[in-house]
C-alpha cells in the first residue's frame, strides 16, 4: 500500500522546527539532546521529552512544554520549541 501523494508532498515541505515533525522527532532523547544542544550552544542532555506536555495550575494559566533537560552546569530546565516567521525560539 503506497503513501498517498498529498501526504507525502506535505511531509517534505516540514522541516525540524515545524511543531509536528518536532514532536515526533523529540521522541528520539539523542536526537533533542543534540539539536537543543546546537541551538542553545551549551551542552544538553534531555532527561524526558514528553511533546505537547500541557501543564496547568490553579490560577488558570498553563504551559506547554516539550523536553525537560539537564544543562551542563546540572541546572534542570524545560524547553519549548516555537517556529516564529523567521527565527526559532526556545523558552526555558
Amino acid at each position: 500500500m503506497g503513501y498517498n501523494p498529498e501526504v507525502i508532498k506535505r511531509v517534505r515541505q516540514l522541516n525540524i522546527m515545524d511543531d509536528v515533525m518536532f514532536q515526533k522527532m523529540a521522541e528520539d532523547k539523542a536526537f533533542c539532546s543534540e539539536i537543543l544542544s546546537a541551538i542553545l550552544m551549551e551542552n544538553v542532555t534531555v532527561v524526558e521529552t514528553i511533546a505537547q506536555n500541557s501543564i496547568k495550575n490553579l490560577q488558570g494559566r498553563s504551559v506547554i512544554l516539550d523536553a525537560l533537560c539537564a544543562t551542563s552546569d546540572q541546572r534542570m530546565v524545560n524547553v519549548e520549541v516555537q517556529k516564529c516567521r523567521r527565527q526559532t525560539m526556545m523558552i526555558m
